[in-house]
């Protein structure tokens, strides 16, 4: 039984809003400001088809306009960064990563290979240890 609240010590925006993936290529996600924030957290959901190989990168700056962005180093990556494989099977499937770098700015992408049929992907971020709570 719950008896913690979270829902006022985080606060979830979209990272990638819900794209159909319908050839290879790479897709931007939304900027995230850290400001405030101590902590993030990405998930990732799959649609109900995989039809391509995905994989998740992440970049972060100080800049906004992400001008002198630079892929974040592994220290500073909790967990691993996802990916979703055809021969993977992993249709409506979540996964989670989490970033712990100083930068003000961060940012996923991700990339596609061996197109084979549209695939739907989103990212959510949930930012968290807020300077000032509630969020």
């Amino acid at each position: 039984m719950a008896d913690k609240d979270i829902t006022t010590r985080i606060n979830g925006t979209t990272s990638l809003p819900i794209i159909t993936i319908t050839s290879n290529g790479t897709a931007n996600g939304s900027v995230i400001d850290m400001f405030g924030y101590d902590a993030i957290n990405f998930d990732f959901l799959s649609g109900n088809a995989i039809g391509a190989d995905v994989t998740v990168t992440m970049e972060h700056d100080d800049d906004a306009g992400f001008a002198t962005a630079v892929a974040v180093p592994s220290k500073f990556i909790i967990g691993e960064l996802p990916s979703f494989l055809i021969a993977g099977a992993e249709t409506n499937t979540v996964k989670s990563v989490g970033y712990v770098g100083k930068k003000r700015y961060v940012r996923v992408s991700i990339t596609s290979a061996n197109y084979a049929a549209d695939t739907q992907i989103a990212g959510i971020a949930n930012r968290g240890d807020a300077r000032v709570n509630p969020v």
